[in-house]
């Protein structure tokens, strides 16, 4: 790096560099801190430059823990030879939660007085010990692997960092720092010749460092969170550099440089790498408030702290190796000219803040300009005050360090298990000679658990305190254990047998094993100091590890321990509450995390509903892509839609997830939230009419999502087995199966033409596939409900189309309950001529009804009837009477009916009912609609073609008629411009009667505009022929059209100015229309644009 590229570096830096420090101390508490000490038998660490840089009181932190058994006293005294001293090494599983506890001196949080932060690190070498010397590691080969000196960075972090040179873009305020010893010299350590193991001052007193470093990240804790935390995060990502010498003799007395230019100009290799995945700082938080000059709680009553989760077992690096933890504290004052990013700028004379400097008083000078008055002799008594301003230590860096523990891996059985670490913390002594240390207490002090969840109970003391501290026991010894207790207020232990479901009552040998430590060969007396003495537990090791324990027992479990809650003196006790899993509350970390989690939570939905939103805006506006049928959503564009919500949804879960499974099942979950709102859409006839304009596009768009949806539910389901099965879990959403039932039975009911689904179907009513699946999709309310239940972000997805869905059925209600009749039928040859009154009824050429058959009860319907009602069978019927040529409040439907079709042929028996000697007898009816449909559509092209097969021809009847009756009101009608031509499909001659009074007054209209042709594709009556006549007005042919020379002699470019709109609107059967669509999509061009709709009415 450059000179500037490395000041850029070092400006992000929380530690001790670009803000003033105030003198402050930083001591760990669990796991137990040890400020440099090992087993001196004093209150004072005798060796502060041991394994690191402090800055701490020497009264602080804790002696190592022993692990002998029964003690490692000899004659009353500590015997560091004795086995298993200095051996109390405890350890945590993998993923486990583990509370690190820690005071700072001068406050730190959201606390206005002070700018604080506070890293957490931790390390892990096969080579790190805590030794058994108090003596620091000399700097040569053979210390580094004699096992009596304590160790944590190996020898050669050391050699590099003193022979590399140091950062110069730092802020040194106006400190002389010496260039000769490279990285090892600092603000703080202006010498740089004091050594403290094999520790990198420069690396310690700044954050991120720039050159690798074997220290992974926690988490960082600050006051201003808004401000740092984003830089911090950042830093994650940035490479870190190194200068490399062809040999280590190359630079044994020179210094390698700090950036690659130097470092390619000296000869040398500079290598760049990447953070490990464990060095990358992924949590950046609020630090807990805690107040200025004083060692204790935050403002919540509880000692500062922060939940880690220990971190996954990785074999390469865990297994053989010990473990430290660290943290670094820094507090700054918030002078002018001091800021975050204070760089060298503000060295040496630009420093804004001098080392112990004379000042004048503030405002003497203004006060005496503006008091002429004021005896000047004042200015010789002297106005200078003198500033306790030491600037190598306002830009202070306070650390401290655990003992040595292990990481272990899971076993098997607790591979999915939730496990808690519960520990003891402090040391023997009353509160003075603890201090800074503090006295016994449990940790967590109230530990709250699912039922079920796992505690690992452990703790290490020592025996190496001073004689002289006060407390229970032998002289200098700790010992703690655990005995139930009825309430926390109480001082004397409950007896577990009368009163069961206490702590550890329903495992009577764990119960005795935490009270009494598995004590041998005791006594029992009044001498707390004999060795024997088991009621004292004088016989109980200093390291005890109770193992996991699974807690069962629901509600609130009090303990103590026996020896150290002294009443008056110092109080030991602790609670778990065992809790059911869906009463836990979040510990204070997971309320932080929470609260940031709500933060994103609240932009997704933000974004959901947006987007839920804006796709029903571009839907309903029509701004998607044209295709077949009107505009609708190509279906392209459905499988890159997929993706891209597969990938948002994975990227949201895969860095919670401990497998690839779940990230991919959450993945095929959030495109189901899509793709089942979007199902939602063809239903909302009420409040987007243009879904009934482009009816078969909507049915195409329908059953293509319908399609997408069950694949994503066969990989939705198929994953999360897959992560059950590797995290050794069992599936808990039975909601899922529910909506995975529902879509099957839908899906299958609306199979087309299955016999096997037929025959499957018990009730006769719905072997005909309309009923199956017009029936089967009325279970879609049950479906959303059990989608809301089965996930919650569902709703943020379809709440747009729910809202819209839930309004277009009120409307739908309304409609239906509202009087309607069929005021007089005709039978024609297998076909129905009803006309319908309803009062207020206005509908327009081409649109369409649906129609249903009230109960024979009649009459006005309950509430409870309305919405039964909406689940009667309902058929959707074009309206084949024109709007002016029919009276007003009425329409006319023809529906065509024989014995396959049951609700049609019922419909044609009630009508003949009702044809009674005193004429005909209204049927009441309930009617939804009028709807507009593709052909409604006819009046915005420039010319249009019609084609109708059989009934086919019912929307278009209206379309002429309505042509007939503009032509004779107003001879200039609208239509007379706009060329239309109708082709009618029909078997046999008979069937022409169906629309003959529609077609006949054709006869007298003699215009170019309007042109009806025939074929006859059945059987050649040449009697029906000559009654049937061949006017101008109707060319009857016989055979198949040859759609391709009708739509090419139409549309033909020569014939029809440029740019010219042609809409071929079509009613009939599938293949004919796949046929025609094809043609049109080939025959359409820049100077004749053909657009194709198809009538449908399948939903």
């Amino acid at each position: 790096y450059s000179f500037c590229t490395l000041l850029c570096q070092a400006k992000m830096m929380i530690v001790a560099s670009i803000v003033v420090f105030i003198i402050s101390d930083v001591y760990l508490h669990n796991p137990r801190g040890s400020n440099n000490k090992l087993h001196e038998r004093s209150n004072n660490v005798q060796n502060d430059d041991r394994l690191f840089n402090s800055q701490n009181n020497a009264a602080g932190g804790y002696q190592v823990g022993d692990s002998c058994e029964p003690g490692c006293k000899t004659n009353n005294n500590y015997d560091p030879t004795r086995r298993g001293s200095a051996e109390g090494k405890i350890g945590y599983y993998e993923n486990s939660k583990l509370r690190i506890e820690y005071t700072d001196q001068h406050g730190c949080g959201d606390n206005p007085n002070v700018r604080c932060q506070i890293v957490l690190q931790y390390m892990c070498s096969p080579s790190l010990r805590d030794g058994t010397t108090t003596t620091t590691i000399p700097d040569n080969e053979d210390a580094q692997d004699d096992p009596n000196y304590g160790m944590h960075e190996n020898r050669m972090n050391y050699f590099k960092c003193r022979r590399r040179q140091r950062n110069k873009g730092l802020y040194s305020a106006d400190r002389n720092i010496n260039n000769n010893v490279g990285a090892s010299a600092t603000r703080q350590q202006q010498n740089g010749n004091n050594r403290r193991g094999y520790e990198c001052e420069e690396e310690r007193d700044y954050y991120p460092y720039w050159h690798p470093t074997p220290w992974n990240d926690i988490a960082v804790l600050t006051d201003n969170s808004t401000e740092t935390c984003p830089y911090y995060l950042s830093e994650a990502d940035t490479l870190l550099g190194e200068c490399i010498p062809p040999n280590l003799t190359a630079i044994k007395n020179s210094q390698l440089p700090n950036n690659p230019q130097s470092c390619k100009a000296a000869g040398y290799t500079w290598v760049e790498s990447e953070r490990s995945e464990r060095q990358k700082l992924k949590i950046c938080q609020p630090a807990p408030f805690t107040s200025d000059n004083h060692l204790g709680n935050s403002n919540n009553t509880k000692t500062p702290f922060f939940e880690w989760t220990v971190p996954a077992y990785d074999e390469e690096y865990h297994k053989g190796a010990k473990c430290v933890l660290r943290i670094r504290y820094n507090i700054s004052s918030v002078d002018p000219g001091m800021d975050f990013f204070t760089d060298y700028t503000k060295n040496g004379k630009e420093a804004p803040v001098k080392n112990n400097q004379l000042m004048d008083f503030v405002g003497f000078g203004e006060l005496l300009t503006e008091n002429p008055d004021i005896d000047e002799t004042i200015l010789k008594r002297g106005a200078k005050v003198k500033m306790s301003t030491n600037t190598n230590q306002l830009g202070r860096t306070f650390q401290d360090r655990t003992h040595a523990f292990v990481i272990y891996e899971r076993p098997s059985s607790l591979k999915s298990a939730m496990i808690h670490n519960l520990n003891v913390k402090g040391r023997r002594g009353n509160i003075v000679q603890t201090y800074p240390a503090v006295q016994y207490d449990f940790t967590p002090l109230d530990l709250t658990v699912a039922k079920g969840d796992f505690v690992h109970i452990q703790w290490t003391h020592s025996d190496a305190n001073n004689n002289g501290n006060d407390g229970n026991g032998q002289q200098g010894t700790d010992r703690t254990n655990m005995v139930p207790l009825r309430d926390l207020g109480d001082n004397e232990p409950i007896n577990a047998a009368q009163h069961p479901g206490t702590l550890f009552s329903e495992d009577p040998e764990t119960l005795l094993f935490f009270a009494h430590l598995s004590q041998e060969d005791c006594k029992t007396n009044g001498n707390d100091n004999d060795p024997n003495n088991c009621a004292v537990l004088n016989k109980a090791s200093p390291t005890i590890n109770g193992g996991v324990v699974q807690m069962n027992t629901v509600g609130e479990h009090p303990y103590m321990s026996s020896r150290n809650n002294d009443f008056s003196n110092r109080a030991h006790k602790g609670i778990i509450r065992v809790l059911a899993s869906e009463d836990v509350p979040l510990t204070e970390n997971e309320q932080r995390t929470r609260h940031d989690d709500n933060q994103i939570h609240a932009r997704r939905l933000l974004y959901a509903l947006a987007g839920s939103a804006l796709l029903s805006a571009l839907v309903s506006g029509g701004l998607l892509l044209k295709g077949s049928g009107g505009r609708h959503l190509p279906k392209h564009l459905l499988i890159p839609l997929m993706f891209g919500f597969y990938t948002w949804g994975y990227r949201q879960h895969y860095e919670d997830s401990c497998d690839l499974w779940f990230p991919l099942a959450k993945g095929a979950g959030i495109s189901l939230n899509f793709f089942v709102a979007i199902l939602l859409v063809p239903s909302l006839r009420h409040v987007l009419p243009w879904v009934t304009q482009n009816g078969s596009s909507m049915i195409s768009l329908h059953v293509y999502c319908a399609k997408i949806t069950a694949f994503l539910v066969v990989l939705h389901i198929l994953f999360h087995i897959l992560h059950n099965q590797n995290v050794h879990e069992k599936t808990k959403s039975k909601s899922g199966y529910v909506a995975t039932l529902i879509f099957l039975i839908i899906m299958y009911c609306s199979a087309p033409g299955s016999s096997i689904v037929s025959s499957l179907c018990c009730c006769k009513k719905l072997q005909s596939r309309y009923d199956r699946l017009y029936y089967a999709h009325r279970l879609y309310v049950a479906a959303i409900v059990v989608m809301v239940i089965h996930s919650t972000d569902f709703i943020k997805w379809a709440a747009v189309p729910l809202l819209l869905l839930f309004v277009d059925k009120l409307i739908t209600v309304r409609k239906l309950t509202e009087a309607a009749v069929i005021e007089k039928a005709e039978v024609l040859k297998d076909v129905l001529k009803i006309t319908i009154y309803k009062k207020g009824l206005r509908y327009r050429s081409g649109d369409y009804i649906m129609m249903q058959i009230k109960d024979k009860r009649g009459g006005r319907f309950s509430s409870i009837r309305r919405w039964v009602q909406t689940l009667d069978m309902s058929h959707s019927f074009t309206i084949s009477s024109s709007p002016a040529g029919t009276e007003r409040d009425r329409c006319v439907i023809h529906v065509r009916y024989n014995k396959r079709m049951d609700w049609c042929q019922e419909l044609a028996d009630k009508i003949a009912n009702s044809n009674t000697d005193k004429g005909f007898k209204p049927i009441e009816v309930a009617i939804d609609g009028p709807f507009p449909s593709s052909s409604s559509q006819y009046a915005h092209f420039d010319e249009v073609i019609l084609i109708g097969a059989g009934i086919g021809i019912t929307p278009f009847s209206s379309i002429i008629s309505s042509a007939v009756v503009k032509r004779n009101t107003s001879p200039e009608g609208s239509l007379d411009d706009q060329p239309t031509h109708l082709y009618w499909l029909v078997h046999d001659h008979q069937q022409f009667s169906w629309f003959s009074d529609i077609l006949a007054p054709l006869r007298d209209q003699k215009s170019d505009h309007i042109t009806v042709t025939t074929y006859l594709t059945g059987d050649f009556d040449v009697e029906a022929y000559a009654k049937g006549g061949s006017d101008g007005w109707a060319v009857q042919r016989t055979g198949r059209a040859d759609w391709s020379k009708v739509i090419r002699q139409r549309c033909d470019p020569s014939r029809l100015p440029e740019g010219s709109r042609v809409g071929v609107f079509f009613c009939g059967p599938d293949p004919l229309a796949d046929t025609v669509e094809s043609i049109c999509r080939k025959e359409s061009s820049e100077s004749v644009k053909i657009s194709f709709h198809k009538e449908s009415f399948d939903y």
